[in-house]
């Protein structure tokens, strides 16, 4: 029998177009929802190939058309009525729920960081709510993408980042990841331009974390604002946390003591104190590790600050229901006139859908 005669060159052809399919597939797959865009997307002046985050929760957590959105984000802004307060801003705590929930006290931090002036970086500081992992990761991305367009990421920073001990990407923490996305959406709005810095930080003991300060630290410069990602306390049905009440104390006003006990260690830059301070109380404030490094960091660029507590409301307040809640602040920390940091720089609708409990995180 005559077999039949085969061709390498063809079968190579074959193999090469094959493997030209699958390799941006995996890479798609692997890469946390991270897509590679074409010039002739939005940011133009970016040279090189794109690799952008996609939003995730645009259409559930917050509106993804910009024509409603929009307006949703102006008005928290708007009606946010900010106290005195003066200074430069260099650090910032924000929530990251649903804007439902926690845009009116968003509102007021993005309001103080839209008008400061001469602000060309933010480096966003987030917590992984769905994977556990040492250390901090930076993302592999040039952009995220908001419903206002591409916010460009600070690339040359975050590669130089990623070569240290303690920094890598870990892709997997990244995937579904919110504490970042709600930050990026609203910076969009209020600050178009902005390079931002974003990372997820994990676990982390006191060493490490000071290990990981001291290089944050070197980014600290005039230009650039440090922002935290964390909601307070979660407690009630569905977290497995309550917090103890005095006696004729209602639950509004434990909760707000709980969340005020953190001020002396933000005020304070103690990051270390602050984990602490979660160990000794429970208190079950998620953004705890982000919050502890950029209180760190501040520290360790020899920044000194006075805080101010911009807004603080709960998911009760909104919803009017106590059975299950978790609070929102928005911190500001402006550095005093006299501060020389060490280092500088090298380098809603009318109709809501229904919500659920983890829009409230």
């Amino acid at each position: 029998m005559r077999h039949p005669v085969k061709h390498p060159k063809k079968h190579l052809r074959i193999r090469a177009n094959l493997f030209s399919f699958l390799v941006p597939a995996l890479a798609l797959v692997m890469g946390g929802g991270c897509k590679k865009k074409k010039a002739a997307d939005s940011d133009p002046g970016f040279r090189g190939p794109k690799v952008v985050r996609e939003m995730k929760k645009a259409g559930t957590w917050y509106a993804a058309d910009k024509a409603t959105l929009g307006p949703e984000l102006d008005r928290y802004v708007v009606e946010a009525g900010l106290p005195k307060i003066s200074g430069r801003l260099v650090g910032l705590i924000s929530p990251h729920a649903g804007y439902r929930f926690s845009g009116p006290t968003a509102g007021f931090g993005f309001k103080l960081l839209g008008i400061q002036r001469g602000v060309k970086r933010v480096v966003v500081l987030g917590v992984s709510h769905y994977h556990r992992f040492h250390g901090v990761s930076i993302p592999k991305v040039t952009h995220y993408a908001t419903p206002f367009g591409l916010l460009r990421v600070d690339v040359g920073t975050a590669k130089a980042l990623r070569r240290l001990p303690d920094f890598s990407e870990v892709a997997r923490a990244h995937a579904r990841e919110h504490s970042v996305e709600m930050q990026m959406v609203f910076l969009k709005r209020v600050r178009p331009s902005v390079l931002v810095l974003p990372m997820l930080v994990g676990v982390l003991d006191d060493a490490g974390r000071l290990r990981v300060a001291r290089e944050l630290a070197k980014l600290v410069s005039p230009g650039t604002v440090f922002l935290a990602s964390t909601d307070f306390t979660h407690r009630g049905q569905g977290f497995r946390f309550e917090v103890p009440r005095k006696a004729g104390e209602s639950m509004a006003t434990a909760v707000k003591r709980l969340d005020y006990s953190t001020l002396p260690y933000i005020r304070n830059l103690d990051g270390h104190g602050l984990m602490a301070h979660h160990r000794k109380t429970g208190i079950t404030m998620c953004g705890r590790a982000p919050t502890s490094l950029m209180l760190e960091t501040l520290k360790t660029a020899g920044v000194a600050v006075k805080t101010k507590v911009l807004h603080y409301t709960t998911s009760g307040h909104v919803l009017g229901d106590w059975r299950s809640t978790v609070s929102y602040l928005s911190v500001a920390l402006m550095a005093t006139p006299k501060t020389t940091p060490k280092t500088t720089t090298k380098t809603t609708t009318k109709t809501t859908p229904k919500t659920t409990t983890k829009q409230q995180q």
